[in-house]
């Protein structure tokens, strides 16, 4: 009560408040300019790998496990050096990346790569792909234009 009276009588400070400190985990972070404080998103994304090989040249080692993240993103070659951007959850040891290219003069084409994960998840390797042309029902198997270029892990787990 004795707060509404010091409103009602023009008697109240509101800067003489306790500051608190404001804690925050990665990816979070914060930033103050004059009194305004700041929470903003880093993107927390770790290169677990990175180079160029083909899929004859697999597997790669990776310098920590991919279970050690949410999500795995794979940079590769589609075919033809058209390169692919994928991501996908790490709960598993089977990777799919999909993605589709396009040739002006052949068409399009749908493809899908599967690489796999030993048992503690610190080397990839690849399985097999398949591609099919757009508008055909008939699927065929070429590992000719995959290559690997980049894998990276994102949003590390806490606990891991």
């Amino acid at each position: 009560m004795s707060e509404i009276n010091a409103i009602a009588t023009n008697n109240f400070i509101l800067h003489n408040i306790d500051a608190k400190k404001l804690y925050v985990q990665e990816p979070l972070f914060t930033a103050n300019s004059g009194d305004a404080v700041y929470v903003g998103w880093r993107p927390d994304e770790t290169v677990l790998w990175s180079g160029n090989v083909n899929a004859s040249h697999m597997p790669v080692n990776l310098s920590e496990p991919l279970s050690s993240f949410d999500k795995i993103g794979f940079t590769y070659k589609v075919w033809d050096n058209e390169w692919a951007y994928c991501e996908v959850p790490s709960l598993t040891e089977k990777y799919i990346l999909y993605s589709n290219w396009i040739d002006n003069s052949q068409g399009g084409y749908s493809f899908a790569y599967k690489l796999s994960a030993n048992s503690d998840k610190t080397q990839l390797g690849f399985q097999r792909s398949m591609f099919a042309a757009w508008g055909s029902t008939t699927t065929s198997q070429s590992s000719g234009g995959f290559a690997l270029q980049k894998v990276v892990g994102i949003n590390r787990k806490e606990n891991a």
